[in-house]
């Protein structure tokens, strides 16, 4: 078996199980433990799995997020889909809101094209994507550096989303279901994301098919706080119908 088939049957089973083990995968696929722990480290590397002594844990199954560096490598077509997609929902003269989202620096290479748009931020690498970007103006919320999500959280940022009135948030999650809403693994980011919620006139959730139907540590916000979701055309028709009967608008980037 080839390492980039085990590698996505030892995902399976991280998601089934939530937690696996180097002695059992390797009796499993008869290779080394040395070859298990090496396909576990890549795992690691691209946001799916957390190391733990002898093996590794789901990061579906755990509050721990994936850092923002692996984060930028995962489903990246289908980002990039969706960003082209929410990009045409930008109006010249709109000022937006894009939160923490690796799915929002995609949107921000897109935007780069508008004119007369204002753009807030807590992500530095969405500020970076502006930077020779003339023609839009982009404002930081300031605060306190979150290293493992490389984004200011804090106060002072609460504060200062507190006090806007935009036109739109574009805004993504770690987890969707039609039960339990929008949930987020890192409790730092919730507070400054609701008020993002809470400062725009319409609420778009950008969000790969992968998210959907899963439950992250803590809850962010109900489903029927977005006013229209951007996903990808893997999600299952029955989803896009679920979701569009509670009255949210279900955008399928690319079909």
């Amino acid at each position: 078996m080839l390492a980039p088939e085990r590698q996505k049957k030892i995902v399976q089973l991280l998601r089934e199980a939530g937690t696996v083990y180097v002695s059992d995968l390797s009796q499993r696929f008869d290779v080394s433990e040395e070859t298990i722990r090496r396909d576990l480290d890549r795992l690691e590397r691209e946001g799916v799995a957390h190391r733990i002594h002898g093996g590794a844990i789901s990061f579906e199954h755990t509050r721990i997020e994936p850092s923002y560096r692996a984060k930028l490598h995962l489903n990246t077509e289908q980002k990039q889909t969706i960003a082209a997609e929410a990009a045409k929902m930008v109006e010249e003269g709109d000022t937006v809101i894009l939160d923490m989202s690796t799915t929002t620096v995609f949107l921000a290479k897109e935007l780069r094209r508008k004119r007369d748009i204002t753009v807030v931020t807590n992500f530095p690498l969405v500020i970076n994507e502006f930077a020779d970007a003339s023609n839009v103006t982009v404002v930081s919320t300031g605060g306190t550096l979150n290293r493992p999500g490389f984004c200011l959280v804090g106060h002072e940022t609460e504060e200062f989303v507190r006090g806007l009135h935009v036109d739109k948030t574009f805004l993504s999650t770690k987890a969707i279901s039609v039960e339990h809403g929008l949930t987020e693994g890192d409790l730092a980011n919730i507070a400054v994301k609701k008020l993002m919620i809470a400062a725009a006139k319409q609420v778009i959730l950008l969000a790969d098919s992968s998210k959907f139907g899963s439950v992250a540590f803590a809850q962010l916000a109900p489903l029927s706080a977005i006013d229209v979701i951007v996903t990808d055309d893997r999600i299952s028709p029955e989803q896009v119908t679920e979701i569009e009967e509670l009255g949210i608008k279900v955008i399928v980037a690319g079909t």
